[in-house]
């Protein structure tokens, strides 16, 4: 169930004056023009943009393929609506039963589908690692990035779902494809840094690399008040604006 509506949402943003918020799929009341429209419409008279939206997909279920191919293709269009640049997408959770090969393999042709779409629409499908293969894999998101060779189909990356023992080392690996970038965050301690994350580590590495996107704040503490929440995003946003 939805805590707080869309426009609420953007209200609350505004209060942390930021220049834009990503949305998500599931929160959207209708898929309907007028809403979107009116989305659009609210999210400009707080004076923000809209650059991402997260459409949850599910390419590895065999039976629901198709349904999630026109699914997403439906989304990029009504991210046109919203002239939203970022469809960020899941491949999907796969089945302990479903091997590695296979899961790729249709995870490829998933992309397959959409891209062209995207494309067609000038809209860029962004990918996060996620905890199940082949999103659970930097290697394997940058093998089919290669393996399409488009600008319009992108990498997420998101300290905190990078395999921890190799956390850096993949962000290097995603921060060269990158579009956009998620700022998660959990503990601040008395300086303003965040603690479970080497921030000062990726921001260089994410300048080294010559990042261009935007990024996302995040605050992924559970159990808190929507005060401790907002609290926990001012922090990030000015650890972010002290860096970039």
């Amino acid at each position: 169930m939805k805590e707080i509506t869309l426009p609420h949402f953007f209200k609350l943003a505004s209060e942390l004056e930021v220049d834009g918020v990503e949305i998500m799929d599931q929160h959207f009341d209708s898929m309907s023009a007028d809403y979107v429209k009116s989305l659009r419409r609210t999210a400009e008279s707080f004076g923000l943009d809209l650059p991402v939206i997260d459409v949850c997909s599910n390419f590895l279920a065999p039976e629901l393929f198709e349904t999630e191919v026109k699914n997403v293709n439906k989304w990029i269009e009504i991210a046109s609506r919203l002239e939203c640049p970022i469809l960020k997408i899941y491949f999907g959770i796969k089945p302990p039963e479903m091997s590695n090969w296979k899961a790729f393999e249709l995870t490829k042709e998933g992309i397959k589908r959409i891209l062209p779409v995207a494309e067609t629409n000038n809209k860029i499908i962004g990918i996060e690692i996620h905890p199940t293969y082949p999103q659970d894999d930097p290697a394997a998101i940058v093998t089919l990035m290669k393996i399409f060779g488009s600008d319009n189909f992108r990498a997420i990356p998101d300290p905190s779902l990078c395999p921890p023992g190799l956390r850096y080392e993949a962000l290097r690996l995603m921060i060269p494809y990158a579009v956009h970038f998620h700022a998660k965050c959990y503990e601040f301690n008395f300086l303003g840094n965040e603690t479970t994350f080497d921030y000062e580590k990726i921001f260089s590495m994410m300048k080294e690399l010559n990042f261009k996107g935007g990024i996302s704040a995040e605050y992924g503490g559970a159990g808190f008040t929507a005060e401790q929440r907002m609290k926990g995003l001012r922090k990030m946003i000015a650890l972010i604006r002290r860096n970039f």
